[in-house]
């Protein structure tokens, strides 16, 4: 029997953007709290304008949506912006709108804030 096609599994060292990601200075905004949204969708319109103004990487965090039981999972890389609902709120949970802003060095935060806030 000869072999004519193999699948080799392999792992990388992740280093295939290493100088650019090296070199280029980012920032972390550790923890922005927003108020509770009504529309979920209109929260994913405003994390992609601080994507595109304020050069903002990465959002990510979970958030409150008012007459929901279910807290919504956000996460965005660059404009592209992924949410849905991953469970229910517990009564151990501190039940607010807390996303992590990463981003390039210099970012505005009270620019930041004020946009997610609408």
């Amino acid at each position: 029997m000869k072999v004519r096609k193999a699948v080799i599994p392999v792992a990388g060292l992740g280093t295939r953007f290493l100088p650019a990601t090296k070199t280029v200075p980012k920032e972390l905004l550790p923890i922005v709290d927003i108020p509770s949204i009504a529309n979920p969708d209109e929260l994913a319109k405003r994390v992609t304008t601080i994507a595109e103004e304020e050069n903002v990487l990465r959002v990510k965090g979970f958030v409150d949506v008012g007459g929901k039981p279910m807290r919504l999972l956000l996460q965005a890389v660059g404009p592209r912006v992924n949410h849905y609902y991953d469970r229910a709120w517990t009564a151990e949970d501190d039940r607010r709108s807390r996303l992590v802003v990463i981003g390039l060095k210099g970012l505005n935060r009270p620019a930041i804030e004020r946009i997610l806030a609408g």
